[in-house]
């Protein structure tokens, strides 16, 4: 799994037309004095807003950057991580509504990281931009051994009916790579595949169920599921 950079400027550029265009369009109909009194306020709070989010763009591009900048972790800063307790912390930053969990995995199975918090973090917005495909159905975070790939771990985020098709894995007919523009969620599915791609990971979706996610993490050397 790779991001290129041509990847990364198209979600960049999408993200900042919306704002972008906000601000311009309101500080032009002042400007042009098209706008009576009473509006312009109202107008330049638009506009402030818009450029409020363009700021938070660029902090999320420098961060990316940083990632990206960032020499390879040496062996003595990886660790392990026990996969189902991480998984019920990042679970519990959702409502109870929006997804149930099924851990089918020991607690003392290990996952590996060389930064906890990026991949918690990595993790929850994945999670979170699938739950917004269903807006009206609760999804099943699952996370059991991966089927095809030994001495992985899947974490699965579907409607329960279609979790054994995406348990198949990426390689699967209908099965591709994440989507990664959709509107407002800025930057952060870029960070996040980075993010899991320095965990050497996977992650794919199924093509015609946009609310799908799997996650392929190697375990730890020596963790038997």
């Amino acid at each position: 799994m790779s991001i290129d950079t041509a990847s990364i400027l198209r979600v960049l550029a999408h993200e900042l037309r919306s704002p972008a265009g906000v601000a311009q369009g309101y500080l032009k109909m002042i400007l042009d004095g098209r706008l009576r009194p009473d509006e312009q306020r109202h107008g330049m709070e638009h506009a402030r807003d818009a450029l409020t989010r363009i700021a938070a763009l660029s902090r999320e591009a420098s961060n990316i950057a940083s990632w990206l900048e960032r020499p390879p972790a040496p062996e003595m800063f990886w660790r392990p991580l026990p996969a189902a307790p991480l998984l019920r912390a990042v679970v519990a930053r959702f409502r109870p509504d929006e997804v149930d969990l099924a851990i089918d995995v020991d607690d003392a199975l290990s996952v590996r990281t060389c930064d906890e918090a990026a991949l918690a973090t990595a993790l929850a917005a994945l999670i979170g931009a699938t739950t917004r495909e269903s807006p009206r159905a609760k999804l099943t975070v699952a996370a059991l051994p991966s089927r095809r790939s030994r001495g992985t771990l899947d974490i699965l985020v579907a409607p329960s009916e279609y979790l054994p098709l995406l348990a198949e894995g990426p390689d699967t007919v209908g099965a591709g790579t994440v989507t990664l523009e959709r509107g407002g969620l800025g930057l952060s599915l870029v960070m996040a595949l980075l993010v899991l791609d320095t965990h050497h990971a996977s992650a794919w979706a199924l093509h015609a169920h946009r609310a799908t996610l799997g996650i392929r993490l190697p375990l730890e050397v020596g963790a038997h599921a």
